[in-house]
């Protein structure tokens, strides 16, 4: 097992997929996505996988998301969709102190979903 070096496609899905989870954690902190190819031992299948991890604001929450596939793009998205899922569940227990006019309001959380 080893870091792995995306290639410029790799990379750009990969930077896609990760402002697609910035949006919802701006007040949380910060977020890394790390890239690894694993190796298959001797005696299993020949696919390398790779496994993609979201860390997703250490500092603060310190969220860590994972998933393993044979296609690079598919463990992207599998780890983006659980951290998604994850932070989804992070913001919605937040109270909301902001309008769409910017104008302070505070929604009781019994009303959020």
């Amino acid at each position: 097992m080893g870091i792995y070096n995306p290639n410029a496609e790799e990379r750009a899905f990969l930077y896609q997929e990760a402002q697609d989870l910035e949006l919802l954690m701006k007040d949380l902190g910060s977020l890394t996505v790390m890239v690894e190819e694993i190796h298959p031992k001797q005696g299993q299948a020949a696919n390398n996988r790779f496994r993609v991890t979201f860390v997703v604001a250490p500092e603060s929450v310190g969220m860590k998301v994972q998933a393993t596939d044979t296609n690079i793009y598919e463990a992207t998205i599998a780890a983006k969709s659980e951290a998604q899922r994850q932070l989804n569940a992070i913001v919605n227990s937040l109270p909301r102190e902001w309008n769409a006019n910017g104008e302070s309001v505070r929604i009781p959380s019994d009303l959020l979903h």
